[in-house]
C-alpha cells in the first residue's frame, strides 16, 4: 500500500468523524492546551466537523465552548454545539448551545457524550490516568466503544490514538 493510498484512506475516514466530543478539567486549560485545541478544531473543521458535544462544566468545557463559538465565526459552515449538562448546577457553566440534552448525573452524562460522538478530544489535568476524574471517566467510556481519543497534555503535546491506530480502526 502506498503512502498516498494510506493518507487518502485516513482522510476519507476522518471526513466521517463529524461529531466531536470534549472533556476537560474544571480548573481550565493551560495555554499549551488552549493553543493545541484551537489548532485541532481548525483541522477538524477542514474535514467536516459538524457537532461539538461537551458537559457544560466550568473550566475547560466553557473555554472549549467559547473557542468553538469564536472560531466558527471564521468557518464557512458553523459547528453546532450540543450541551450535555450535569444535574448538579453548582459547577455548570451555563453555556448557550444549539441543542441541550437532559441533565444527568456526572457519570451518566459522560456516558451519554461518549455514546453520541465519533471521537473525543480531552484536556485532563493529570498526565496519567486516574480514577475519580470526570475527564478520565469520559476517556475510558469513549475508548470502551473503540472510538478515537485525542488527549492534549498540559504542555500542549498530544497523546491518545495514533494515526496508525485510527487507520486500523477504519479498516475493521
Amino acid at each position: 500500500m502506498t503512502l498516498l493510498t494510506l493518507m487518502n484512506g485516513l482522510l476519507n475516514w476522518l471526513k466521517k468523524m463529524c461529531k466531536v466530543g470534549f472533556s476537560g478539567t474544571q480548573k481550565g486549560m493551560t495555554l499549551g492546551q488552549q493553543l493545541m485545541f484551537d489548532a485541532i478544531v481548525i483541522e477538524l473543521n477542514s474535514i467536516g466537523m459538524t457537532e461539538f458535544h461537551h458537559g457544560d462544566c466550568i473550566g475547560s468545557d466553557k473555554e472549549a465552548h467559547d473557542a468553538i463559538v469564536l472560531l466558527s465565526k471564521h468557518f464557512s459552515k458553523s459547528i453546532k454545539t450540543i450541551i450535555h449538562p450535569p444535574k448538579k448546577k453548582s459547577k455548570r457553566a451555563f453555556c448557550a448551545g444549539d441543542e441541550f440534552r437532559k441533565p444527568l448525573s456526572y457519570l451518566d452524562r459522560n456516558q451519554a457524550i461518549a455514546n453520541e460522538i465519533d471521537m473525543l478530544v480531552a484536556t485532563p489535568q493529570e498526565s496519567e490516568e486516574v480514577n475519580r476524574s470526570g475527564t478520565w471517566a469520559t476517556i475510558r467510556r469513549t475508548r470502551k466503544q473503540e472510538k478515537p481519543v485525542l488527549i492534549i497534555n498540559l504542555d500542549g503535546s498530544l497523546d491518545g490514538d495514533s494515526i496508525e491506530t485510527i487507520i486500523e480502526k477504519q479498516r475493521s
